[in-house]
């Protein structure tokens, strides 16, 4: 329902000359113009800055990951040519003395114990079973194998596994596969894998 302001407010408007009107309404066009431009302009920098923020946050991270994937295979390195170690594995993999098992939690047992990796399992290459796994919790030792365990042997080299859930604890893991091959003169026999397995939530 109208009132006597709206009234008089209708009626002063229409009584307003038309120079006046378009004075106003130029103005109001003039005022458009001015922020629209001032949008474009203040748009501009800012998504260039931002931009330039991501863009510097995304080369971050990939160092990040390339610095991180180093330090891991760096770590693992150390066994992949140590011909000591790689024939205590292949003798233990014959028969599971417990001698050799111990020798060969010293070895790796520090790669879990300082919390680098949550689980260190080897996997014989002839078999495909796990026949030893580490772990700085005894009770914690759920991961599986898996059938592109043994991948590695082929080309000799480190190889990072698939990111993985563990459903049981609700974690994510990722392996680092390190292929055994022993050396003798020009004799070449493949021995195991070790899998070393990291918590990614933690250590990624």
């Amino acid at each position: 329902m109208e009132t006597n302001d709206d009234h008089i407010f209708k009626a002063t408007w229409f009584k307003l000359p038309v120079p006046v009107l378009l004075f106003y309404l130029s103005i109001l066009i003039v005022l458009f113009a001015i922020a629209a431009f001032s949008y474009s302009s203040l748009k501009k920098p800012i998504l260039k800055q931002k931009s330039l923020e991501i863009s510097s946050i995304a080369e971050l991270k990939v160092q990040q990951i390339s610095d991180f994937r180093t330090r891991r295979i760096h770590e693992v390195r150390f066994y992949q040519n140590n011909q000591t170690f790689i024939k205590t594995v292949q003798k233990f993999n014959k028969n599971s003395d417990p001698y050799l098992k111990s020798e060969l939690n010293d070895w790796l047992k520090p790669l879990t114990s300082n919390h680098t990796f949550a689980e260190i399992m080897i996997i014989d290459a002839v078999t495909g079973k796990k026949t030893l796994d580490i772990s700085d919790n005894p009770t914690d030792t759920s991961i599986n194998t898996e059938p592109n365990d043994l991948e590695c042997l082929k080309s000799d080299s480190i190889v990072f596994g698939d990111l993985s859930m563990d459903k049981s604890e609700n974690r994510i893991h990722l392996s680092v596969l390190l292929p055994l091959i022993l050396r003798t003169g020009p004799s070449v026999e493949k021995i195991a894998v070790v899998k070393f397995v990291l918590d990614a939530n933690e250590r990624l």
